[in-house]
């Protein structure tokens, strides 16, 4: 997915959708060498997450079985 804002300002700039982060490692508080402290802890960036490609987040989506799902959604709010 690619979202351009008005070529005209001079801020503009491309917005590519890579993926959906599904998890991620988290740094566990161990003595060794690089040891953080407890106030360190919530700075650390592993830089390490699962991702989920967004062309099969979009299979998914458009799959039978969401699409069954969508169309009995629609079916129950017709009725209300």
């Amino acid at each position: 997915m690619k979202v351009l804002n008005d070529s005209r300002d001079p801020f503009s700039h491309a917005l590519y959708l890579l993926g959906v982060i599904r998890g991620h490692w988290d740094y566990k508080n161990q003595k060794t060498l690089m040891d953080f402290g407890l106030d360190e802890l919530n700075t650390v960036n592993m830089g390490l997450a699962i991702l989920t490609p967004i062309q099969k987040v979009l299979d998914i989506i458009n799959g039978e079985e969401c699409k069954r799902e969508r169309r009995k959604m629609d079916r129950l709010i017709d009725q209300t």
